[in-house]
Order: C-alpha cells, then sequence, then structure tokens
C-alpha cells in the first residue's frame, strides 16, 4: 500500500510540475508580450509629442544639420527646456528610450544612441514613427524605439512577474500535495484494511466484515469482499454440515450391519436367510447413497455425462407411475396422471429425468396418509413444459421451503431416516433439472398438501 501511495503522490507531483509549469510560462509570455505592447504604443506617443519640436527646429535651420545636438538636450530628463519641452513629458526621455531622426529618404541623422547615423532605416521601421512636416512638405521621420525590456524598470517588472509566478506555483504545490497525499491516504486506507481482512480470511477467519464507507469504487470492492467472505463463510458452514451428515449417514447403516452381523457371529442370531436380509438392506441404502454422492460430485464438476434424447414427457408420468402403483397401493394411496393436451416432446436424458420424477414421487408417497392421493401431471406453457407432483399431505413447514432443496436437509430427520431417506433426493432433483437448462420449485397448495414442479425446455423440431 506504500508503494501505491507514493505511485499516487508521485503522478500527482509531476502532473502539477508540468501544470505549474506550462502556465507560469504561457503567463510569463503573455507579460512580457503585453508589455512590449504597451512600451511600443508609448514610444509612438513620445514620438508624436516630441514631432513639433522637431519640426519647428526644422523650420529655423533648414536642415536636420546640428539636430543630433539638440536632441542630446532630451536625453536626459528634465533637459532642453529652454529649446521648448515637449508636452507632457517634463521637458525629458525617460531612461533608455532610443531616438532616432531620418530624413526625407529615411537615412538616418540622428540617433541618441549614435549607433544608426548614415543608415537608412526599413520602411517597417519608417512606419512606426511619427513623419515630420514643414509647410506641407515630409521632411523626415521620427522614431522613438521602445527600450530593452531586459534593462530598466521594465526588466525590474518582468523580474518581478517572474518572481510572483514561481511563488504562486510553489505555494500551490505545495498545497495541492498535501491535499493529494490526503486524499491518497482515504484511498490505500480501506485498501489497507481490505488486504488485512483478505490475510485473515486466508487465514481461516471467514467471519472478516469491512464497514463500506463509501459509494466510489473502493465502496463497491469493499461491498464484493464483504459478499464474498459470507458466501465463504456459508459454504463452509455447509461443508462441515455436509460432512457431519455424510458421517452420519454412513454411521448408521454401517452401525445396523455391525450389529447384526456381531449377533449372528455370537450366535444370538442364526446364520439365515431373515437374519442376514436386514443386512443385504443396509448395504442397498450405503449404496444408494454414494451413487448419490458421486453422482453430484460429477455434475459439480461438470463431469456428468446426459445421454438426451426427445422425450415424451406424458410417456415418462405413465412409466413412473406403472413403477410405483404397487406401493402407492400398499399404502392406500391413489396414484393419478393428468395430461390433457398432446405435448411436444422435451431434449433430456430419459434415465435422469425417471430418477427425478421417482425421487418426487417417493417424497410424495413419505408424506402423504393413507386415503390420499398423489397427482402426476404436465402442460406446455412459453416453450417448456412445467411437469408437477401434487399430494394430498400435510404440507411443507414455510421455514423448510427456502432450504427443500438443500443436501442433507430435512425438515424432520427422525421421520424420513425411519423411512429410509438420506436428504439428498431432492437435491438431486435440482441439479439434474439444472443441468438440462430448467428450474426447480415447490409450494404449498391453498386446499393443502405440497406440489413440486420443474420445467424442462421444448425439444426443437416439434415432434418426436
Amino acid at each position: 500500500m506504500r508503494t501505491l501511495w507514493l505511485k499516487i503522490v508521485g503522478v500527482m507531483a509531476v502532473v502539477l510540475i508540468l501544470a505549474l509549469g506550462a502556465v507560469g510560462y504561457a503567463y510569463n509570455r503573455a507579460a512580457t508580450a503585453g508589455l512590449g505592447v504597451y512600451v511600443s504604443t508609448g514610444g509612438l506617443r513620445w514620438a508624436q509629442a516630441l514631432a513639433p519640436q522637431l519640426e519647428d527646429y526644422y523650420a529655423r535651420v533648414g536642415s536636420w544639420d546640428g539636430v543630433a545636438a539638440f536632441l542630446g538636450a532630451y536625453a536626459t530628463p528634465g533637459a532642453g527646456r529652454g529649446h521648448g519641452a515637449m508636452a507632457g513629458a517634463g521637458g525629458g526621455l525617460p531612461p533608455g528610450q532610443r531616438v532616432i531622426v531620418a530624413d526625407a529618404q529615411g537615412r538616418v541623422v540622428a540617433d541618441t544612441f549614435g549607433e544608426l547615423i548614415g543608415q537608412t532605416l526599413a520602411e517597417d521601421d519608417l512606419q512606426q514613427g511619427a513623419p515630420l512636416s514643414v509647410n506641407g512638405a515630409r521632411v523626415g521621420t521620427l522614431v522613438v524605439a521602445a527600450p530593452m525590456l531586459n534593462q530598466g524598470p521594465e526588466a525590474e517588472f518582468l523580474a518581478t512577474v517572474r518572481n510572483g509566478i514561481v511563488v504562486g506555483g510553489v505555494l500551490a504545490g505545495v498545497l495541492a500535495l498535501l491535499l493529494g497525499s490526503l486524499l491518497a491516504f482515504q484511498v490505500t486506507s480501506p485498501l489497507r484494511a481490505l488486504t488485512r481482512a483478505a490475510r485473515r480470511v486466508a487465514g481461516g477467519d471467514l467471519a472478516q466484515r469491512i464497514p463500506v464507507r463509501s459509494q466510489d469504487e473502493v465502496g463497491e470492492l469493499t461491498q464484493a469482499f464483504n459478499e464474498m467472505a459470507a458466501a465463504l463463510e456459508r459454504n463452509e458452514q455447509a461443508r462441515r454440515n455436509m460432512i457431519a451428515d455424510i458421517a452420519h449417514e454412513l454411521r448408521t447403516p454401517l452401525t445396523a450391519i455391525r450389529g447384526n452381523l456381531e449377533g449372528i457371529l455370537d450366535g444370538v442370531f442364526p446364520a439365515s436367510g431373515e437374519s442376514v436380509a436386514p443386512v443385504y438392506e443396509q448395504t442397498l441404502l450405503l449404496s444408494r447413497l454414494v451413487d448419490d454422492l458421486r453422482d453430484l460430485a460429477l455434475a459439480d464438476a461438470g463431469q456428468l455425462r446426459l445421454e438426451r434424447r426427445p422425450l415424451d414427457v406424458a410417456g415418462l408420468l405413465q412409466g413412473v407411475a406403472a413403477a410405483v402403483q404397487p406401493q402407492a397401493a400398499a399404502q392406500g394411496i391413489r396414484l393419478e396422471v393428468r395430461v390433457t393436451e398432446a405435448l411436444p416432446p422435451v431434449h433430456a436424458d430419459p434415465m435422469r429425468m425417471r430418477q427425478v420424477l421417482l425421487n418426487l414421487v417417493g417424497n410424495a408417497l413419505r408424506h402423504t396418509p393413507e386415503g390420499g392421493a398423489i397427482t402426476l401431471s404436465a402442460e406446455a406453457a412459453e416453450g417448456a413444459i412445467t411437469v408437477s407432483v401434487r399430494d394430498t399431505g400435510p404440507g411443507i413447514d414455510p421455514a423448510d421451503l427456502p432450504r427443500i432443496f438443500d443436501r442433507f436437509y430435512r425438515g424432520d430427520p427422525s421421520r424420513a431416516r425411519d423411512s429410509g431417506g438420506h436428504g439428498l433426493g431432492l437435491a438431486i432433483v435440482k441439479r439434474w433439472v439444472e443441468l438440462h437448462g430448467g428450474r426447480v420449485w415447490a409450494e404449498n397448495l391453498p386446499s393443502g398438501g405440497a406440489q413440486f414442479s420443474f420445467t424442462l425446455p421444448v425439444a426443437s423440431g416439434g415432434s418426436l
């Protein structure tokens, strides 16, 4: 987490440096350009103010002879008042101001810096100056050049601006880094909590939960972690319960087998068919339990093979009813099959679907009293066949409905064991139906009794 915090702060620092550098550079360029425009405009105003003095000089002298000495009077502030100081200038030029006088042909006749005398100014330079005219005739051009921005008050102004940019940028950067560090800490703090909780979960403490303090991506991650931990805790509890249930289911028949065999060995029971028959029945129960566990394990691993083919649901119901009819008659229970219309076939494994129906009907037989009825029905709706097994028993406790299809779950454990069930029948029903792309549910009927239903998708083709 420290690495992530450093990365966040480092990225913010780089972004800040680049942003402040770009803003400072742009602002410095704008200030320099603006000051240059201001100074150039001021130079033009100085030229326009000084022009009448030079025009008067040319009118008096008749030429530009000696104009350099005349300009020298204005090179120092306060000088030249005896020759008619320029309006508003106080009789002098600002320090560093350069004054150039060119004759009518553009040749420099005076330069307060003394560098361009005798040279011809370019047309662009002449256009930036003030024209000098006497009696309507142009006799020259006066150019007051802007002072160098790296010298004098202008340079001091720009230095002040640059210093202000640097100081402001440093203060803004420090403040932004402090706020960024706080933000990075707030982001990494829940991640550190997640790391600690994940390590505890890995160590076996599945009760770990983290308070969700935000609605952003970190909050979603925290919520997802809590849901994962809760699911792991439920699965671990289910695993422990399943192991305990399996141990109990195995221990019960093994205890019976051991007791019967010890009785035979000790001579308490004769070694006859009657004494061996209970042992055989218990081995059958063990065999069914092991087979069911194996099938569920294969289904969970996605390795259970389904031999699907078009299946007539009505024929399947009739076959199952015929198979359990003797047991139903022995218990005094009426068994009916109701299919009111021609049903399209489903694409299913006949053996698995027969097992599903046998489990549901067997469950109904265990909970339907003598004189009751069990009804098998099927109907088509919305591209699927809905198969139902209804009984007239006491129904299902509403508290048991959410878990009725859980493995080894029994609403009445003692009665289920006494009747030979091991709590996997309905779990197998649910798994087999889901493998076929259907769903299964249970409900209590208003008229009394319970109904188990499942759906199967209709096979493509429409006919057997």
